[in-house]
This record gives structure tokens, sequence and C-alpha cells, in this order.
């Protein structure tokens, strides 16, 4: 879907436990997408408020699927651990990549 369309109306908390920072990621955005399926609530933005090596917590923005105003594209069916990697980069910003099963 269009990031864009999506109006962060809503928040939802999110907290989860795992073993590393790759865990933590996957885990996360499984969430996403567990929203995404079950309950049709899309999300445009997220805030993390906290972050250890086995922990993160923050909130989910978005608001639930409107079929007049946001165009679904490539369903997603799986987030994955191929090809994952979380790391600081040069400037010392996070990053990740993360391939999904489609």
């Amino acid at each position: 879907y269009e990031r864009a369309a999506v109006r962060p109306r809503d928040g939802r908390p999110l907290e989860l436990r795992g073993h590393s920072r790759e865990e933590l990621l996957v885990g996360w955005l499984q969430e996403v997408y567990w929203l995404l399926e079950s309950e049709r609530w899309l999300t445009a933005d997220a805030e993390v408020t906290a972050c250890t090596r086995r922990r993160v917590a923050g909130r989910l923005f978005g608001e639930a699927y409107d079929e007049a105003r946001h165009l679904l594209h490539t369903e997603i069916k799986a987030v994955t651990y191929h090809g994952l990697r979380v790391g600081r980069g040069g400037d010392g910003l996070w990053r990740a990549v993360v391939v999904v099963d489609v």
C-alpha cells in the first residue's frame, strides 16, 4: 500500500522481547503484517521509545483499511530472516535489510 495515503489516526502500543536485534526487527515487522492481515489495519508510522539488545517498545500509528482511499499492491506472505542484516553504518545510524516473501 501507499504509506502516504495512510493517516496516523490511531496509536497502538507494541513491546517485544527477543534474543537479538534481528529477532526484534523481524518480530516488529511480523506484528505490522499481522495487524494488516487480521484486522485490516495499515501502519503509517512507528515510534520506538525503548530499545535494547533483547527488548523493543514503542507505538505504531495508522488506521483501518478504507477501500475508497487505500490501494493494496503485492500481497506479502511472510517476513523472513533470509538476507536479513542489521547494523550501524559509518555515520553511526542503524541500517537494516529485510527480505519479505511475496
